[in-house]
């Protein structure tokens, strides 16, 4: 049977540990909050919008000659086309959405880790 000490000191290590990896991400994302303020950067992300339609446009070429193929073996080296596009259009667009998402996850971060030091700031008055 657990104790109530024990458990306690188990929801008190969970809690630290949850407390330290939403520090890790609050700390990543401050390089992006300064990045997403800069015209450059913010050119950059353009640029790669760019390219990722640049992708929507080939795969849309490829997907009108894929239904044109009668030749099973065109038809699978097109739609091995696709796929590559659409692959890495996606990857591009994980990329350019990447900042804004990981500051967001920080202000949540924020957010939860005043209420987790709320929560121990009022366990630690409960035990003193």
């Amino acid at each position: 049977m657990i104790t109530e000490e024990a458990r306690n000191q188990v929801l008190k290590n969970q809690r630290e540990k949850r407390m330290e990896w939403l520090k890790q991400v609050i700390s990543a994302s401050s390089r992006y909050e300064r990045l997403i303020s800069n015209s450059d950067f913010i050119s950059y992300l353009k640029d790669l919008k760019k390219v990722a339609d640049i992708h929507k446009e080939q795969i849309d070429i490829y997907v009108k000659i894929l239904v044109a193929e009668d030749s099973i073996f065109k038809r699978m080296r097109t739609e091995s086309v696709i796929m590559k596009h659409q692959i890495r259009r996606e990857q591009i667009e994980e990329l350019v959405n990447y900042p804004q998402k990981l500051i967001q996850e920080a202000n949540e971060a924020r957010e939860e880790l005043s209420t987790l030091k709320a929560q121990e700031e009022s366990t630690n008055g409960t035990n003193d």
